[in-house]
């Protein structure tokens, strides 16, 4: 894949307002993909609103697992092009034990919206939608510490984080999908 992840992304809404809301242009169902989605072990597209407490219950239930967490946001077009390949991921590595969980920060109220996108994508894995949207306390209470997304937290067996990536607009060199994957597959390969 040749995607490079550019800027990223920061609310740019009112607190309160809703920038998936409906069909407004720029809209959850105006988002397409860069890459198709991918063919994804069966299953049910699983979503609950979520705050710091069910992030990391979720967490600890994959305990002795790689896990990779993709925070991301309907209004986020870095996010929403990149999103396929959080699903790739999932489809190529799940077999070898690497866990997969997004975190929407999305409104809660457009839970349909995201729902929608996250069936069309695929995503069969964990997926949570923050209690607080896009708002700074999204960013607070799940350690973003970049302040923008897409934002990608890989944790080892132990539930550790050991490598995060962040779009940081000084670098660079900005982080592509091959160097989350690489990432992936050299903590699969460690014994565990």
């Amino acid at each position: 894949m040749g995607l490079v992840v550019g800027l990223g992304c920061r609310p740019r809404f009112e607190p309160g307002s809703s920038p998936a809301g409906g069909d407004q242009p720029g809209s959850i169902q105006d988002a397409a993909p860069a890459v198709p989605p991918a063919q994804s072990p069966a299953g049910p597209v699983l979503l609950r609103v979520a705050d710091r407490q069910v992030y990391d219950e979720v967490l600890a239930k994959h305990r002795g697992q790689p896990i990779l967490v993709d925070f991301w946001a309907s209004w986020c077009v870095p996010c929403t092009e990149q999103f396929p390949h959080t699903v790739q991921l999932h489809a190529k590595y799940a077999a070898r034990g690497l866990t997969v969980v997004s975190v929407s920060l999305d409104e809660p109220e457009d839970e349909a919206s995201v729902r929608r996108f996250l069936e069309q994508q695929g995503a069969t894995f964990d997926n949570l939608l923050s209690r607080w949207g896009g708002d700074d306390p999204s960013f607070e209470h799940f350690d973003i510490r970049a302040g923008t997304i897409p934002h990608y937290k890989l944790y080892d067996r132990d539930g550790q984080v050991v490598e995060t990536f962040s779009v940081d607009p000084a670098a660079a060199r900005q982080f592509t999908p091959a160097d989350i994957e690489h990432s992936v597959v050299r903590l699969l390969e460690e014994t565990p």
